[in-house]
């Protein structure tokens, strides 16, 4: 169950994101009003968004992108930035649209961020007085952060270990099946979608299909699903010393252009054939795999438990103090 509401609101902020993107009404105040009520959700204002992620399609991996993935690799390594994403990453996104997004704002557009922060704060309000504290947990911020999670996994997956300068390989598609493309809204369409940020997401399968020569020929990293795209990054950076603005592409992808790349781009090989399956395989690839998912899964976990107990905590205090007054 909570895992379910946990994608609804992932799935309602890339609603969001697609008012953000004026593609949802003809309307820019509808826009708005709507982009507004699906980010609330994830505590999270459109307009402040609107201004953080127009610069991140304008200056996509330039130091001018606000939201360049690897930009933190500055100051730490970059291998610990990305597990460090991994679990953290959206909790640290979201103040990071709201103080950018206003810093970053014209003067309308910030009293558009301050009136919508504003809502955001006072739906909050009404829902905490008006349905207790243990069931806003349940149904609401155990869920968010379910969805924090997915979105740190697919923000990896968009733009982690791509290489800028070229729009066809400075972001990555992960196809995937219909069911998680359907529960994302298509958004796992990455590529295309800042290739033609002003197509709607039900049309991003068509781009796609259209691109495919185009992308042969530039070599973009476009996975076939999620488990394939995350066995290639842990595998590749458990095992190599990774530096900003190179690119991870799959075994398919590589065997087409592994000439072209030799002599014009700097790129991240993994494995060429099934005998170097093998090979990762009887080296203990698998084993260092599986560690480091378990690892993130048990810090996933820990705080999941926390914000369980702390949700017991209350209502058993607050189920106390019912009965003391009813003895009363």
């Amino acid at each position: 169950g909570c895992f379910m509401m946990g994608v609804a609101i992932m799935g309602i902020s890339v609603f969001m994101h697609e008012a953000a993107h004026h593609l949802m009404f003809k309307s820019h105040s509808l826009n708005r009003m709507v982009g507004f009520l699906c980010g609330a959700p994830a505590l999270i204002s459109v307009s402040a968004y609107r201004s953080v992620h127009m610069l991140h399609h304008a200056h996509e991996r330039t130091e001018k992108d606000p939201d360049d993935i690897e930009a933190p690799a500055k100051t730490i390594p970059l291998v610990l930035f990305y597990y460090l994403f991994l679990i953290v990453g959206t909790y640290l996104y979201i103040p990071h649209v709201a103080v950018n997004g206003f810093r970053l704002a014209n003067s309308v557009r910030r009293k558009s961020i301050l009136v919508e922060y504003l809502g955001i704060g006072a739906l909050l309000a009404l829902v905490l007085a008006a349905i207790p504290v243990e069931l806003v947990l349940k149904f609401w911020l155990v869920p968010l952060v379910v969805a924090s999670q997915l979105t740190n996994f697919r923000g990896i997956a968009e733009h982690g270990l791509t290489t800028g300068g070229n729009p066809f390989t400075a972001t990555r598609s992960v196809l995937s099946n219909k069911c998680v493309s359907f529960m994302m809204c298509n958004l796992n369409y990455h590529l295309e979608h800042h290739l033609f940020p002003g197509v709607p997401w039900y049309n991003l399968p068509g781009v796609q299909a259209l691109l495919q020569e185009e992308y042969r020929k530039a070599g973009s990293s476009v996975y076939h699903s999620y488990s394939e795209f995350y066995l290639d990054f842990f595998r590749l950076t458990w095992k190599r010393k990774i530096v900003p603005n190179a690119r991870m592409i799959p075994s398919h992808v590589l065997n087409e252009v592994c000439a072209y790349e030799e002599t014009t781009m700097k790129t991240l090989p993994l494995h060429n054939a099934s005998a170097s399956r093998t090979k990762y395989l009887q080296n203990g690839d698998w084993l260092r795999i599986l560690i480091l998912w378990l690892t993130v899964m048990i810090l996933r976990y820990g705080f999941f438990c926390l914000l369980m107990h702390a949700s017991a905590e209350i209502s058993f205090s607050q189920n106390k103090e019912m009965t003391r007054r009813a003895f009363q």
